[in-house]
Formats: structure tokens, C-alpha cells, sequence
């Protein structure tokens, strides 16, 4: 998922478009970093996996 556009209700107006750029972009990393972390999670735990089934394997050649 990526998202292109963030809409969300806050306090922020509009009109302060300084403060509303800074909203937009601290949420819009926020939510790569979720993806990223998620990502890598996903990465490490497929590896562990991996792995152990190759320990399986190697166990059943000795």
C-alpha cells in the first residue's frame, strides 16, 4: 500500500499552510517507517524461517 494523499481531520487549518505541510509530512514518514519496519519484519522472519528449516535438513543428512 502506498499512499499518495493524506486526508485527515485535525486542529490544523488549512490556511496555515506551514503547519499543515509539517502535519502532512510527519505523518506521511511516519507511516513509510511503519511499512519499512514492517517490511523488514517480514524479511527477518521468512530468513529465521529459512533457516531453520535448513538446520531441519541438515540434521536428517548427519
Amino acid at each position: 500500500m502506498f499512499v499518495h494523499e493524506l486526508n485527515f481531520s485535525f486542529p490544523i487549518e488549512k490556511s496555515d499552510n506551514q503547519q499543515y505541510e509539517k502535519f502532512k509530512n510527519n505523518a506521511f514518514n511516519f507511516i513509510i517507517k511503519i511499512k519499512y519496519k514492517e517490511f523488514y519484519l517480514n524479511h527477518f522472519i521468512k530468513k529465521k524461517q529459512e533457516s531453520s528449516e535448513n538446520s531441519r535438513k541438515l540434521l536428517k543428512c548427519i
